[in-house]
Order: C-alpha cells, then structure tokens, then sequence
C-alpha cells in the first residue's frame, strides 16, 4: 500500500484511551476500600480475569452483567473474601467502575495524531471499532474528550472482531474499499491480523514493544510515528515493516 487511506480505523481501548492504567488504578482501590490487602499479582489476576470473562461474554455464554459478577467474584475469592450474592457482587463492580470512570484518559499521543490526521490534505475518514459495549465505550469517548468520533462496536453489530465481517461492514457503511482502509489497534491478532484479513492495511501499535516474529503487519511504537507515515504516503512511501 503506497499511498494515502481513505479512511482510518482505530481501536479504542489500549489505542485511544489508557485502558489497563485506569483497571489497575481502579482495582487497587476497590481492595484498599474495602481493607483487603493487594498482592504483586493482584493486577495481573484482575487482568487475567477481565480477559476470560469478557471473552466469554462476546462468545454469548455470560450476559454482560453475568461477566462482571464473574471476574469480580474470583477475583475477591482470590484476596481472601467471603463469599458473596449476586447483589453484593454487582454492588462490590459498581464501586470498581466508579473508580475505573474516574481514571479514562487518552494516552498522550491521540490529540496530537488526530490534529496531524485533520490537518492532511483531503484527510481520511476516521472511526472508532470496538468489541466493547456500545453505551459504555461512547462514554469513554466522551470523557476523553472524543465524543464526536464515529463509532461501531460490535454489540450493535452482530459481529465481532477480529471477524472480517466486521471490518468489511464499517468499509461499506464508510463507502470505502478495504484496500482503502488502515486499521491501527493495540491487540496483534484482533485488531492488525484481524483486519488484514478482511483486506485492510492492519497496523499493531505495540506501545509495549512486545516481539513479533512476523514480518506482517506493519507494527508501530506509538501514534506519532503513524502520523509519520501519514505525512509521507503523498511521497508515495509504504509504512516500513
């Protein structure tokens, strides 16, 4: 791919926002509420427990209420916490995601970015695609202060990444063709390869500097060097791999 997108889409936790610093800031304070002593593992574990359960509610095995009381449940288990009832295990995730809104930020690098993006000649169509839950992923834009982005997320869609459905469905209701498309997200295989094969340019943004074997997809450090690779596509330069 040699020249400009026509339209860039992006992930939005761990691409846009600091999703993981604003669950460990969160999850710490939960245990200090509630006078339970943090391991070195407690963040990981909440992590851990985040993955698991919100993947089986994309897979439909868990309602996304049921996915909350899940992880929260384990991970009190794991700290030494009685056992709780569904009320009291929703009420203990209610004051996790008090603490957890409280902490949204965008990662340094995105104000700057979508200025670089705007400020290109016949800038790109720029959107939001997320596996997240609608309702609460527009209030993280919102509180981020991107609240006007375009926005698709996959429980209103029927399908999730990395699908290629998915991906082909924003390209047609955004009028481009996939080759046309560059989608930048934090996660290797549901955002980059994912997207890649739907036929999109799918760039990693591997701000953790995670090894990839893989001489494909293109795999960026931060934000600024894609508004790099923006600014020299007029040159006709590919992104390096």
């Amino acid at each position: 791919m040699t020249t400009r997108p026509r339209a860039l889409l992006m992930d939005l936790d761990g691409t846009l926002m600091d999703h993981a610093g604003a669950s460990a800031h969160a999850i710490l304070a939960v245990l200090a509420d509630r006078d339970l002593s943090p391991t070195e593992d407690s963040v990981a574990l909440w992590r851990a427990l985040e993955a698991e359960h919100f993947q089986r509610y994309l897979d439909g095995e868990l309602t996304f209420e049921e996915q909350r009381v899940a992880r929260i449940t384990a991970f009190l288990a794991a700290h030494g916490a009685v056992a709780l009832s569904r009320a009291d295990s929703l009420s203990w995730f209610e004051g996790y995601l008090a603490r957890y809104e409280s902490s949204w930020r965008p990662f340094d690098d995105v104000r700057p970015f979508l200025d670089a993006v705007a400020a290109l000649p016949a800038p790109p169509l720029v959107a939001v695609v997320t596996n997240g839950h609608q309702m609460q992923q527009q209030a993280k834009l919102t509180a981020i202060g991107l609240g006007s982005m375009t926005m698709y997320a996959s429980s209103t869609m029927g399908v999730r990444k990395p699908d290629p459905h998915l991906f082909l469905q924003v390209c047609d209701d955004l009028g481009v063709a996939p080759e046309q498309a560059w989608f930048i997200g934090d996660d290797l295989e549901t955002d980059a390869v994912g997207s890649e094969s739907a036929g999109l340019h799918g760039i990693w943004l591997n701000r953790a500097a995670t090894t990839n074997r893989r001489g494909r997809p293109s795999r960026a450090a931060s934000l600024t060097d894609i508004a790099t690779w923006l600014q020299t596509t007029t040159a006709h330069h590919e992104p390096s791999r």
